[in-house]
């Protein structure tokens, strides 16, 4: 992502965008887990041995930052409530690292898990 400022520019790595948002959403009362996007998720996991990153996809266009959150909750969380819950604490996150907020957030609900 490079942001121009006032007063230059602003470069930061996507993996650094990418654990402030899985931060944020596992922060997040109701949110049980983050869920693979897919092969390359378990790909990037296998090879670095690690989760940071995994459920998120950020995209960059025309200096506009667009976020794709991918997560499992706990059974009987309002949706609603906790998707605004999720975009506000992410949209928080975000802004308060870069110093701006993302252009568009998207939650994908993929998975449904019990309370212990």
């Amino acid at each position: 992502m490079l942001k121009e400022t006032g007063i230059g520019r602003l470069k930061v790595h996507d993996d650094v965008i990418m654990a402030i948002v899985e931060e944020a959403a596992l922060a997040t009362e109701g949110v049980a887990h983050m869920v693979s996007r897919g092969v390359r998720d378990d790909l990037n996991q296998w090879l670095k041995k690690d989760d940071h990153g995994r459920g998120v996809t950020i995209l960059v266009e025309e200096s506009r930052l667009s976020i794709d959150l991918y997560v499992a909750v706990f059974y009987r969380e309002r949706l609603a409530d906790l998707g605004r819950r999720l975009v506000d604490r992410i949209y928080e996150a975000v802004d308060k690292a870069l110093g701006f907020g993302p252009a568009r957030i998207t939650i994908h609900v993929e998975g449904l898990e019990m309370r212990e």
